[in-house]
């Protein structure tokens, strides 16, 4: 028997039912990893490498900071793996598989009071240059750069704002010595196209114009949508009278041998219509 919906579309529910917010936040943290785990591919949408310097491979390592208690990102180096990327010049590097709009990066670097030839006191500071993180793009291109001082700190580099640019991969690199305690702690990205839509994250897909009245079905291919009034929603209402309503893509599917093209309307849930009846705008 053939299932009916009701959907009910107030202007207040897109409010509350698509935003960006900082739980479509994905984090990289080696903290739950042991000593020296090898993590270069650990984390599912991401490749790490280790790059330059005196670097033996380009594997990444799970690493304890030494004087932070905490796991680190490291590299294995001629005499061992270690956390110390800015003392061999060597750079992390990470690959994402889908595009990201936002990178944020949190290091430690600071000198300690250690034993000198005068007794125990505050060694010289080492800290020299900064550090930097550099965004690229599939080609190569640089899209954007943030350098900071060293300290605890958190680099940032961003795309947002920018329908074409994307961050294909990321590079921390060092000018100098950060000093006797240093460890890049955790790293957290945005993909591009990706909003909260009733706090699940979901990717935009881009749009489809409709250009003739169609129904919007609740499944593809089945479970045409009524309204409060049992009447079938209508898929072009055509309200600034150009000819044509654009809609958000926020899933695909096939059913039977034919696309379907989820549509955001407005709830939680996506509205399909048949993709040969619609055109995508990218």
């Amino acid at each position: 028997m053939k299932r009916f919906f009701v959907l009910m579309i107030f202007s207040v529910l897109m409010i509350h039912a698509w935003s960006v917010s900082a739980q479509s936040m994905i984090t990289i943290d080696p903290d739950g990893y042991f000593d020296e785990a090898n993590i270069s591919n650990a984390f599912p949408g991401v490749t790490l490498s280790a790059n330059g310097g005196d670097s033996t491979s380009s594997n990444v390592y799970s690493k304890e900071v030494w004087c932070s208690f905490e796991q680190g990102f490291g590299f294995e180096s001629s005499s061992g793996i270690t956390s110390r990327f800015d003392q061999s010049s060597v750079n992390l590097r990470v690959d994402f598989v889908n595009p990201a709009d936002y990178v944020e990066v949190d290091t430690i670097a600071a000198t300690i009071p250690g034993p000198t030839s005068l007794g125990f006191a505050m060694r010289p500071m080492l800290q020299q240059g900064g550090i930097t993180l550099t965004a690229y793009d599939s080609s190569g291109s640089v899209v954007d750069q943030d350098t900071a001082s060293y300290g605890l700190t958190t680099l940032s580099v961003s795309t947002q704002g920018d329908e074409i640019a994307e961050i294909a991969y990321v590079i921390l690199s060092h000018n100098g010595n950060a000093g006797d305690c240093y460890g890049i702690m955790a790293i957290r990205y945005h993909m591009k196209n990706v909003v909260s839509i009733c706090e699940r994250d979901t990717t935009i897909y881009g749009m489809a114009r409709i250009d003739e009245q169609l129904v919007g079905y609740g499944q593809p291919g089945r479970d045409e949508i009524r309204q409060a009034d049992n009447s079938l929603l209508p898929m072009l209402h055509d309200v600034d009278g150009n000819g044509y309503d654009t809609y958000l893509i926020i899933d695909i599917q096939t059913y039977e041998n034919e696309t379907w093209y989820g549509l955001f309307l407005g709830g939680c849930e996506p509205v399909y219509v048949p993709a040969e009846k619609v055109t995508r705008l990218d």
